[in-house]
């Protein structure tokens, strides 16, 4: 027999009405005239706008705006809102838009956006999303998922302006202009954008964005970037896998130049960039500090995959795992020639950097006497120093790998396959360093130089001991450490 508690239902009662009223608002686009409309008729405090399957023309920039922290005025009355776009896939649901010259979102001064599973597109937009800081007020945040930005856009598929704590996952980013865009982050507005709602203005930016398994293509050809980066910021800007196809000036490109300000802390991960069309994968200007390149497989075509411009200076770069590959002939030609190979090119001076560059492959593409490409594989240098570089830790294959070009002060540099050990050099490498030193019959090391030290397994010792011994240029000597 079961008993009903009237008590227990009087206190149950306000917790259901609270659960029922925390059960955000839901609507259908479909139901409504046009996009702008089904996001305005969520209630206080938002919820989410449901695409179905289809394209959602827009004539207008869809205003997303003013979503933020503080609390709602008069004068902000949609603060604090949290508005969910979610299409039905990003090959089912497309936003198109039809303005000129104006973005296709707009999302300026706006923290409580989520969007996922749809398309934006346009060809006469000049950006696809516009993530901005309003004048006097807080800049953007955002969380986007399965998001395809495409079309043929003036200034950038998306354009990051002063913006904060974005996370992209599993998006693309096509941008087919001549000389476009895929994706800008700048501090400052160097592009002169325009809301159509709001005043935009310059503050803290470039903080916390993250990038997992994007793919960007800028394929418009000409001078084209598929990321931009621009300083001054610290912009703690970081990808996790990923593809970028470049046709371009360069797949990534990080901008000290403008504003007068560095570019810093930017990883790179476990990112593919194919540049077989393109000049280079990663290009820096200006000051360019702190940046990090790890695992992957980095292909250009007509220049340098890593190349930082005169003119600047970087410290604190750390590079390891990346395949290095130049594919010279088969789309593009190598602009300085074969007998000019240079996997890294810094034509500004570099220091306190750690740079391991072990995997370079040039590839040289002729065709036959059938009209049939063949390749082959010249050797090219893995390193170049134009500016000189000081307090450096160098690993590649062999001392030739690295070239400098003035100073070389505290540069350590590790050959691993130098004669048939590791070998390590100081500075200019006038005197080789140290072999490798379990005792061994030092007259059976390849190609020693003067300077080497190794130790004997005492059978070349006078004592018949093991010890140490230094070549002189012509033979073997025991060396002595004491006074």
């Amino acid at each position: 027999m079961h008993r009903f508690y009237p008590v227990f239902l009087c206190l149950l009662l306000p917790s259901l009405a609270l659960a029922a009223e925390a059960t955000p608002a839901r609507v259908n686009a479909a139901d409504f005239p046009n996009l702008q409309a089904a996001v305005d008729a969520l209630p206080e405090g938002g919820g989410e706008v449901f695409l179905p399957p289809g394209t959602y023309n827009l004539d207008k920039t869809l205003d997303l705006t003013g979503r933020n922290t503080r609390p709602r005025t008069e004068q902000y009355p949609r603060s604090g809102d949290f508005i969910t776009l979610t299409g039905s896939g990003m090959l089912n649901t497309t936003i198109y838009g039809t303005m000129k010259d104006q973005p296709v979102v707009d999302l300026t001064d706006t923290t409580y956006c989520t969007m996922r599973d749809l398309k934006i597109m346009s060809n006469t937009a000049n950006v696809g999303i516009l993530l901005a800081r309003e004048k006097g007020n807080g800049g953007s945040n955002g969380f986007f998922t399965n998001i395809m930005v495409d079309g043929s856009f003036s200034v950038a598929s998306v354009y990051c302006y002063a913006a904060e704590v974005c996370r992209w996952y599993n998006c693309y980013f096509q941008n087919n202009l001549k000389d476009g865009v895929c994706f800008i982050i700048t501090p400052h507005n160097y592009w002169d954008l325009k809301s159509p709602y709001n005043e935009l203005t310059t503050g803290c930016s470039n903080t916390e964005f993250k990038f997992y398994g994007c793919t960007f293509a800028a394929w418009g050809g000409g001078n084209c970037v598929d990321l931009w980066i621009c300083g001054p910021s610290t912009s703690d800007v970081s990808l996790f896998g990923g593809y970028i196809s470049a046709t371009g000036l360069a797949g990534i490109l990080l901008d000290g130049t403008k504003g007068g300000g560095r570019v810093a802390a930017v990883s790179i991960d476990g990112v593919r960039i194919e540049g077989e069309r393109a000049q280079h994968c990663l290009l820096a200007r200006g000051n360019v500090d702190d940046v990090r390149a790890r695992n992957g497989h980095w292909i250009s075509g007509s220049a340098e995959p890593i190349f930082f411009e005169p003119g600047g200076a970087g410290r604190y770069w750390d590079i390891s795992g990346l395949g290095l590959i130049i594919y010279d002939g088969i789309y593009v030609k190598y602009a300085p020639g074969q007998e000019h190979y240079r996997m890294a090119r810094f034509a500004s001076p570099l220091r306190d950097s750690k740079l391991e560059i072990m995997d370079n492959y040039p590839t040289l593409f002729t065709k036959n006497d059938q009209g049939e490409f063949e390749a082959s594989y010249p050797p090219g240098k893995a390193i170049v120093f134009e500016a000189g570089a000081g307090g450096n830790e160098i690993t590649v294959r062999r001392r030739a790998d690295v070239e400098f070009t003035g100073e070389d002060t505290g540069n350590l540099i590790r050959a691993l396959e130098d004669g048939g050990v590791m070998r390590t050099y100081q500075g200019s490498g006038g005197l080789p360093a140290l072999l490798n030193m379990p005792p061994c019959d030092v007259t059976k090391i390849p190609n020693p130089q003067l300077g080497d030290l190794a130790v004997d397994s005492g059978l070349n010792t006078p004592d018949q001991q093991p010890g140490p011994m230094f070549y002189d240029g012509k033979k073997w000597r025991a060396f002595s450490l004491a006074p």
